[in-house]
């Protein structure tokens, strides 16, 4: 069975279409990094996939379940998503709240040793009685990652985790999908970061204009970048290691 299936999927905003008629089949327990210019519709296609968002033509399959026939909650189970920005994510006051609110919801338990070991890992076993609204960029985003770990689901997406990533935090990030890389879990990663994606990936999703260009070897992906993004205003950097549009 799939994990991820879509089915000519399309999705607009107003009168745009955001996303154009993607197909896409994902099986196996692997990194995946999604990438592509600003506003190519990879922040959309996440959303699409957890279920946040309903496909206005084609369909979306988690683990054969459609995602227009269940709700949002159901699609939870088995999808994570860390959002770019951990304040949307935040609406309680203590760190343990917000970590344990999903649990809770989800009657999904991580394991306790891997839980705390994860914890530590990210290093926030110290901040579980503070605000979230009041810590670091690095500790928020590593807190909402915490958040989605603690119900352990198969499918975790990471929305441009290390955006603005302090050194340490950059570390603890790569070392924590590691860590779910050999648990068998399926990472779907959005990222502008090169570096990143070399050292992690196992697959490259390329996007261009909301369309999706298959799922590509890593090592595939670095020989045929300019087939894909040919355009002068689509183009990646590799000097910097950062996709500019």
């Amino acid at each position: 069975m799939s994990l991820i299936k879509l089915e000519n999927l399309w999705f607009r905003y107003k009168d745009r279409w955001i996303i154009k008629g993607v197909d896409l089949d994902i099986k196996e327990y692997k990194v995946y990094c999604l990438v592509g210019p600003n506003g190519c519709g990879k922040t959309t296609l996440a959303k699409l996939i957890c279920g946040l968002l309903k496909p206005q033509r084609g369909n979306v399959f988690v683990k054969g379940v459609n995602t227009k026939e269940v709700s949002v909650k159901e699609i939870v189970k088995h999808v994570g998503y860390i959002f770019q920005n951990p304040d949307s994510q935040f609406f309680l006051n203590k760190v343990k709240d917000e970590i344990e609110f999903a649990q809770k919801m989800l009657n999904k338990y991580l394991d306790k040793n891997t839980y705390n070991y994860f914890l530590r890992i990210l290093g926030i076993d110290k901040l579980l009685d503070k605000s979230p609204f009041n810590l670091s960029v690095g500790e928020k985003m590593r807190v909402a990652i915490m958040s989605v770990l603690a119900y352990d689901p198969e499918i975790i997406i990471f929305d441009e985790p290390t955006l603005g990533a302090d050194g340490d935090t950059y570390k603890k990030i790569l070392h924590i999908i590691k860590q779910l890389k050999e648990r068998k879990r399926c990472i779907i990663l959005i990222s502008h970061d090169i570096n990143l994606i070399d050292s992690i990936a196992d697959y490259v999703i390329p996007m261009k204009d909301g369309r999706v260009f298959g799922i590509i070897r890593k090592n595939e992906f670095f020989g045929i970048l300019d087939d894909i993004y040919e355009l002068e205003s689509h183009i990646l950097l590799r000097t910097s290691g950062k996709w500019v549009s």
